[in-house]
């Protein structure tokens, strides 16, 4: 905690609390956006502004005072505007001196330090717009820890030699990103005399000149060599010389960017040091494709100089189609897989659902004949962001990678996604190939991000070919090489146990949840088997969809979707580790399932039905998982430990058998996800609840009773 930022948040929270536009922020002492924010709204406040916002915009910009130590206000508006500047200098590490609203000569030191860091050449301690913009953001100017020395050089001579013509201040924390990227493109604006955006268009490439060895212009080969070493190849320091450092660089980028190594940077060259896409008209050997492969569409991919074909393993429509491969075989075309079912937001992704898609890729190659070796890229199809990648992609792909380690199909991980993406799953180790989606351009992933170094897939164009029958949508991708798609399948082997096993541990549904693992279908496995209840757990395949007998509920990711008769209620609560199992059932997104209740002259049996479709199995359609509770009637259980049996032998059993508290905390789960429904109650249904909830109490009943009847029975015989 620091306590001039909390400082700051409570001046804050004091002056603004209850005007309209300010939102009240923790008073923490910690810096984040949220402080951040409100001292931009409160600083739209003091300017006048009807409609704040979190954004320092133009209308901002325009209404924001020059502050230096020559003009202190003299209203307390313009005094206050003061404290929001200091108070962002708290924020940002460089002291003003104090939260005084005056402008004092401490104040100024401070916006000379922040100055000097960011590296400008004019470090006077006036706080213009633009520098009143950059404190009120979590920029660095500074370098943080795992940033590079010289990216924060580059930082700071970018703005130096272009502020504040590219827009304001960019960070100078060493690390190299999407800011960093596209004040280099403004800077290639600025000196080719056209608009200054970010954006990468032909009127820019229209100004860039081709630079050879030994060329004079100096301002472009400083760029030139920024972007190098931003791209990973070092031109051997920033002297604004094209000598052999810098040829030598440019020789390996266009080496490893597919692209003619000739040392000389053109157009091309340009394209590909600055955007992701680079240049889009470059010719390409591969291409991928959602529409099925026709003989005609087979021609025109081939006659149109693509050698290779990325296609689907699922996804429905979009999936490859019987015959296809052999079409594509015909046109003397290859082919590589790609697995995408959804993925296009980050919620997706997580380690369960990693292992289930595992298996349905790996069953899905199976099916299709692709021979070991082949790479199946995995598709992460959306923008996204580096907390994405930590918190949701990461875990995905480690439980592709367990998936792949423990069942050893043969196949290699590839990954598809933006630049960033890629890298890191590449780096953690869990993909051996990157098929990187340059085409998005604008991607958080991609702006700012060099090339995966175990790229082979570079896609950077979507467009249509061919015409009639022949014509097909597809993307274009350059292909590198190291792999280089499947010219042969083999007859498929089909799906064999181990593969459906697999899958059926891998469903992210209540047998996973609860740590069941499966050896085999229909194979019983018994978790708890005594005179009071047996609970045992099971799984099946079968090629239609079946409810089974005396269903009462069904649920489809935590909503009941169907209900017949009636339905358990359920009151109390079962405490584990400090949470009531009710409350955790709750929290299970994702399972679907039915409840199931039947009676039997000797006991009710309540079972737990998950079933999923399974149709990219040839043999099958459906998988099963079941979880059977079933509660034996009271007579059931006196015949079942006959009357005679003796005191000490029940309480023994009793006090040793520990799998009865697993059997009281799954009959918990059972009737808590049966309580969360709460649609009815019938008196067999009340009398269950009842014994599930004191489980311990109504067998030490029994066991009085049975001692009960044992003395009666002896004294009957005496």
């Amino acid at each position: 905690m620091d306590i001039m930022v909390y400082a700051a948040q409570a001046w804050l929270n004091l002056t603004y609390r209850g005007r309209i536009g300010y939102n009240e922020i923790p008073e923490d002492g910690i810096t984040g956006w949220a402080t951040m924010y409100a001292l931009t709204r409160a600083l739209q406040i003091e300017l006048g502004i009807a409609v704040t916002s979190d954004n320092f915009g133009s209308q901002t910009m325009a209404a924001c005072p020059t502050l230096s130590v020559n003009s202190i206000p003299e209203d307390i508006t313009d005094s206050n505007i003061v404290r929001i500047l200091q108070s962002a200098m708290y924020c940002k590490g460089y002291s003003p001196g104090d939260i005084s609203g005056n402008y004092t000569v401490a104040t100024k030191d401070g916006i000379q330090q922040m100055q000097s860091h960011a590296g400008l050449s004019n470090t006077d301690g006036v706080a213009t717009p633009l520098i009143f913009k950059a404190l009120l953001t979590m920029d660095a100017y500074v370098l943080l820890p795992g940033g590079d020395s010289n990216i924060r050089t580059i930082q700071r001579n970018l703005n130096r030699d272009y502020y504040p013509a590219i827009g304001g201040l960019i960070p100078c924390d060493g690390i190299y990103g999407r800011n960093t990227c596209k004040a280099m493109i403004m800077s290639l604006q600025i000196k080719g005399g056209v608009a200054v955006d970010g954006l990468w268009g032909p009127s820019t490439v229209a100004t860039l000149p081709v630079l050879v060895y030994g060329n004079s212009n100096r301002d472009y080969n400083y760029l030139l060599q920024y972007a190098l070493y931003a791209n990973g190849f070092s031109p051997n320091g920033f002297d604004g010389l094209f000598g052999n450092g810098c040829r030598t660089a440019v020789q390996n980028f266009q080496e490893f960017c597919m692209i003619t190594v000739d040392g000389i940077v053109g157009a091309r060259t340009w394209a590909s040091l600055m955007v992701s896409a680079g240049d889009t008209s470059r010719s390409a050997t591969a291409c991928d494709c959602s529409t099925t492969v026709t003989a005609p569409r087979a021609a025109t991919i081939y006659n149109n100089g693509y050698r290779i074909v990325g296609r689907y393993l699922t996804g429905g429509w979009k999936e490859i189609q019987p015959g296809e491969i052999q079409t594509i075989f015909n046109a003397d075309l290859k082919i590589f897989p790609i697995y995408q079912t959804s993925g296009d937001s980050a919620g997706y992704f997580n380690y369960s659902r990693g292992g289930v898609d595992a298996v349905k890729a790996i069953v899905a190659a199976k099916k299709n004949g692709f021979k070991p070796d082949t790479t199946i890229y995995f598709a992460v199809d959306f923008d996204a962001l580096d907390h994405h990648v930590t918190n949701n992609i990461l875990p995905y792909f480690r439980g592709i990678y367990n998936q792949f380690t423990s069942s050893n199909p043969g196949y290699k991980i590839g990954i598809y996604g933006p630049r960033n993406v890629c890298s890191r799953i590449g780096g953690a180790g869990y993909s051996t190939s990157s098929f990187v989606s340059d085409m998005s351009t604008g991607f958080s992933g991609n702006l700012g991000y060099k090339l995966p170094n175990d790229w082979n897939f570079d896609q950077i164009l979507e467009y249509s070919i061919g015409s009639g029958e022949g014509q097909i949508a597809i993307d274009k991708n350059i292909c590198r090489g190291n792999y280089m798609g499947e010219s042969s399948v083999i007859e498929s082997s089909g799906v064999t146990t181990s593969d459906i096993v697999a899958l059926a541990n891998n469903l992210d549904g209540i047998m996973n949840r609860l740590g069941i693992t499966f050896t085999s279908p229909e194979a019983e496995i018994v978790l708890i088997n005594t005179p009071l209840v047996k609970i045992s757990a099971n799984f099946s395949v079968s090629s239609v969809f079946s409810e089974g007998d005396g269903l009462l509920v069904k649920v489809e990711n935590g909503q009941i979707v169907s209900a017949e008769g009636e339905v358990f209620d359920v009151t109390g609560a079962f405490d584990i580790d400090g949470a009531t199992l009710g409350a955790k059932i709750a929290s299970w997104e994702g399972i679907d399932f039915s409840v199931s209740m039947t009676t039997t002259p000797t006991g009710t049996k309540i079972r737990l039905i998950n079933q999923y479709n399974a149709e990219y199995f040839d043999q099958i359609g459906y998988l099963t998982e079941q979880l059977t509770i079933e509660f034996k009637s009271l007579n059931e259980i006196l015949l079942e430990t006959q009357i005679s049996a003796a005191f000490d032998d029940i309480l023994e059993w009793v006090d040793e058998n520990s799998g009865l508290i697993l059997g009281i905390c799954i009959v918990a789960v059972v009737i808590a996800i049966i309580g969360l429904l709460g649609i009815g109650i019938s008196t067999i249904a009340a009398a269950i609840a009842s014994f599930a909830s004191a489980l311990m109490t109504y067998g030490m009943i029994i066991v009085f009773l049975m001692f009960f009847t044992n003395k009666i029975f002896e004294e009957d015989i005496t």
